[in-house]
């Protein structure tokens, strides 16, 4: 009797996720999805998948996204699109005095705003972030001791000092340093390298004149890229690991310039911001609610801190060397 009643709440538990999501007014979930760029390399990928999320729970899309990545080419592809009510509204912003105002007043008409890697954006109802910065400097420091043979000298370069995310994530890596490898040493820290690739080669060859440095940890492709192929004092590669995006840097990896590269799935974290914003608009996440379950790799146990972000853990790693 009791397998068969709980047989029943399953039954019925497959029944109501498969069914269509309504809204207020009892029609069909409108959902506008807005990626950073159409030239990103993810974004056909992006597009691919919300389609398929939406028809699959009889809900109804749209997913867009600039040609340019920048903010003011965001806010352009979003204002004649707000002139209608949303439901849902997923993005990924890149801008926040730009963007702020419209998704304010989407707000106050009634849409669910959700932000990806967007922590403390005013509008939004709900974040989503695929990793905790402090797990990720963490495991960048552990494959940069690994590299290193937990010996040396190294320095971090970041794009800059505006992001927060990236800055938390290397101080949390250069303090497990300091109590996890007592014989490497931070020789040049947070060397600000605005995203650019000569930049960034110019810094580390400028470095190598003083210090016999011994590897680099880089948070934004470019800066990977900047590094690729430098010989220390040694004659030895400097070794390199980061976090970036796998696209962006393929020839890198292929020629295997990089020792490490730690990165999340795109993809994967739109379908937990889909998740989580039609979930909103259904009235099914409490204001006590700390933590969900979704069915998305990454992301199958999805926390909330104290604000209104959710955190998963979807830290990736490629080692070129050991294809």
């Amino acid at each position: 009797m009791k397998k068969t009643y709980w047989l029943s709440i399953l039954v019925l538990l497959l029944i109501f996720i498969s069914l269509p999501a309504w809204n207020d007014s009892g029609g069909i979930l409108d959902v506008l999805v807005v990626a950073a760029s159409k030239l990103d390399a993810h974004y056909r990928a992006i597009e691919d998948l919300a389609s398929a999320w939406a028809a699959s729970r009889g809900l109804k899309i749209t997913v867009t996204a600039p040609s340019l990545p920048t903010a003011w080419a965001q806010q352009q592809e979003m204002e004649p699109l707000l002139k209608k009510r949303w439901d849902v509204i997923c993005i990924e912003p890149l801008g926040t005095a730009e963007l702020s105002p419209l998704l304010e007043n989407a707000k106050d008409r009634g849409s669910v705003i959700v932000t990806l890697r967007k922590d403390g954006f005013p509008a939004a109802d709900h974040n989503v972030e695929p990793f905790s910065n402090e797990e990720m400097g963490r495991r960048m420091m552990q494959s940069l001791a690994k590299a290193m043979g937990e010996d040396g000298f190294y320095i971090t370069l970041v794009p800059s000092f505006e992001n927060d995310d990236i800055v938390c994530a290397e101080k949390a890596a250069v303090e497990f340093q300091k109590l996890s490898y007592g014989g490497m040493f931070s020789v040049d820290r947070l060397v600000e390298t605005d995203a650019d690739v000569s930049k960034a080669r110019d810094i580390v060859r400028k470095d190598l004149e003083h210090y016999s440095i011994g590897g680099v940890l880089f948070f934004t492709s470019e800066d990977g890229l900047g590094v690729s192929g430098l010989i220390g004092a040694d004659g030895k590669k400097i070794v390199s690991v980061g976090m970036g995006d796998p696209a962006t840097l393929k020839m890198a990896l292929d020629e295997k310039n990089i020792d490490c590269l730690l990165y999340w799935s795109r993809e994967n974290m739109f379908l937990a911001g889909l998740e989580i914003g039609r979930a909103a608009a259904e009235g099914r996440i409490p204001d006590t609610a700390r933590h969900m379950s979704l069915p998305i790799e990454g992301y199958e146990t999805i926390r909330r801190g104290d604000g209104n972000t959710w955190t998963g853990n979807d830290i990736r790693s490629i080692y070129p060397g050991n294809k």
